[in-house]
């Protein structure tokens, strides 16, 4: 019953996700009129290589991240990018704690910044091509979306930065990356369920 409401979920869920990634998408790439204007623009630049465990290529950045800590919602909060710039300038990828899914998605906000590891069976992978919203999302390259369900019942949704390689649904794997949020997600039969969102890799 856990694949079944994962597949549901990722099936009908997906298509509303997605849409609202690339509001978030092209809400990024128009700067404020406060806001100086991005000097690298290259998508190509300080892209995560598929299954390495560092990020190469990104220059040093100052510890202090402004998360939205206000707006819980990962698709709305501006968290996205940030975790994005986060682990490219700190060079690294894989490394990261075990952590409680369920207590991480009640209170995602606590977590920013923290680099996090869940472990469960697959319930929806898919790859996405270079220039696709969710690649633009992530910084540009192959990439990818994991959903797993963890035992405690809780769905950790990693848009991953990198391709899925050979991982399929019903295998176990181990995802990491910094939880940026959670979002709502609609199923088949108009019900909703809440997935934590971690912008990361795939081990």
């Amino acid at each position: 019953m856990k694949f079944l409401k994962l597949c549901l979920t990722g099936i009908f869920g997906f298509g509303a996700l997605m849409f609202l990634l690339v509001m978030c998408a092209s809400m990024e790439d128009k700067p404020s009129a406060d806001q100086p204007k991005k000097t690298n623009t290259d998508p190509k630049v300080a892209v995560a290589p598929s299954r390495s465990n560092k990020v190469a290529g990104a220059p040093s950045r100052p510890d202090k991240v402004d998360w939205n800590i206000k707006d819980p919602d990962a698709i709305t909060n501006g968290n996205i990018p940030l975790a994005v710039e986060y682990i490219k300038s700190r060079n690294s990828a894989n490394v990261g704690t075990t952590a409680d899914a369920a207590s991480v998605l009640k209170t995602p906000w606590k977590y920013y910044g923290k680099m996090l590891c869940f472990t469960c069976d697959v319930g929806v992978v898919e790859d996405q091509p270079e220039e696709s919203d969710l690649s633009k999302l992530l910084g540009g390259g192959e990439t990818s979306e994991v959903v797993i369900e963890t035992a405690d019942g809780s769905i950790v949704d990693l848009f991953a930065m990198e391709s899925s390689g050979k991982l399929k649904k019903g295998e176990t794997t181990r995802v990491c990356g910094l939880p940026v949020g959670r979002t709502e997600v609609t199923n088949a039969v108009g019900g909703k369920f809440t997935h934590l969102i971690v912008v990361g890799f795939i081990q």
